[in-house]
């Protein structure tokens, strides 16, 4: 079976989409995920908001308080990142398509609060994400050993010697982090790579990669040439073995 064939095995269809699918949701346990987060943020926060708020209003807001009142915006915005945006669809096809490419350990560069992990969890792949500011810290997620959260700012080198890794990044690779010197970290350390991007400048860097691109109106995935990346953000690259 080649790349493309095997792609087009897997169930890619939500990619992209606006809504999430409940489908996910309940099979992974999301919503109760979801709804602990809500109430943890809550218990945490609720007379801080309050006040912060209050502050606001009066403009007389600290540099500390303007701190913590951009932490609660973070979070908030990555909650809907991730379920209002539909992150939760592309992670879950990632996460198909690195079970089907039999991946031990996925980097997630970008990460935020890194509750899409569970995803790989359940299909018993390890999860690492990274993001350079972790801005709250979810003990939900340390009852699963498999999954880790660093705050740090890619590129750094990574160990990939021993088993299959695969890099991904959802809006943030070629959006906020688009220099040569990343780069030429991801080359060095990665034979598999999943890129949500719309820069196709940033893709046609990865000299020496096969590109295949999912087109959304077909509903399949194609290889395609560094020329001919239009038509879409999603793309995987594969270290040209051949």
């Amino acid at each position: 079976m080649t790349i493309a064939e095997k792609l087009n095995s897997i169930d890619s269809s939500i990619l992209s989409e606006d809504l999430i699918s409940d489908q996910i949701i309940s099979s992974h346990q999301y919503k109760e995920l979801y709804d602990q987060l809500d109430n943890q943020l809550t218990l945490l926060y609720e007379k801080e908001i309050e006040f912060l708020y209050e502050q606001e209003s009066k403009n007389t807001m600290s540099s500390e308080e303007k701190h913590t009142m951009n932490q609660l915006s973070n979070i908030i915005d990555s909650m809907d990142h991730l379920f209002g945006a539909a992150g939760l669809n592309d992670y879950e096809v990632i996460a198909r398509i690195a079970k089907a490419f039999q991946v031990d350990h996925v980097h997630d560069i970008g990460c935020n609060l890194g509750i899409q992990g569970k995803l790989f969890h359940d299909r018993r792949i390890k999860y690492t994400g990274y993001d350079t500011e972790l801005t709250f810290e979810f003990p939900l997620l340390k009852q699963f050993e498999n999954i880790e959260c660093i705050q740090k700012e890619y590129p750094f080198p990574i160990d990939t010697s021993k088993g299959k890794y695969m890099l991904v990044s959802r809006l943030c690779l070629g959006y906020f982090k688009k220099d040569d010197e990343t780069i030429k970290r991801i080359i060095k350390d990665f034979d598999i790579v999943f890129l949500i991007c719309s820069d196709h400048s940033f893709i046609q860097k990865f000299d020496g990669y096969r590109v295949f691109k999912h087109m959304k109106k077909l509903k399949e995935w194609k290889e395609t040439s560094f020329h001919d990346l239009n038509g879409s953000s999603d793309f995987l690259l594969m270290k040209d073995s051949r």
